[in-house]
């Protein structure tokens, strides 16, 4: 298994590669066809991630790891709107997709003060050490 896993993973651009070359356009439509397919559900994410969030209490000021998760699905966010936004300036006709992004945009842009507000809180506090320590 090891053997197959390394295989598997160094050929994994080389593949890539030939089939963004001979295939563009099945590469060109795949990207916003997921990114429409996951916009509803990483929206339901961001939403019960907000909420759950507020309920539990969870500290992202005082916490690395959470921040990190924080950092982690805004980078995915951010993906999914950049390829959900590349399709509907294409076709143009979708208002139920735009508005999914619009509140996607607004959850995340949300998120994003909140974990912002706690890096600046973490390096007036710990400074800009890796590890939080003051030298």
């Amino acid at each position: 298994m090891e053997n197959v896993v390394i295989v598997g993973a160094v050929s994994v651009p080389i593949v890539a590669t030939y089939i963004t070359k001979n295939y563009t356009v099945l590469t060109n439509k795949i990207a916003p066809i997921i990114a429409n397919i996951f916009s509803p559900l990483v929206l339901l994410t961001a939403i019960i991630f907000l909420v759950a969030l507020i309920i539990s209490g969870k500290d992202p000021y005082n916490d690395r790891e959470f921040l990190l998760i924080f950092n982690v699905m805004l980078l995915g966010v951010m993906a999914v709107i950049v390829f959900s936004i590349s399709e509907t300036s294409a076709t143009g006709k979708q208002k139920f997709n735009e508005l999914i992004l619009f509140v996607l945009s607004i959850i995340t842009v949300i998120i994003d003060l909140i974990a912002l507000s706690a890096i600046f809180y973490r390096l007036g506090t710990f400074g800009i050490t890796p590890t939080g320590w003051q030298f």
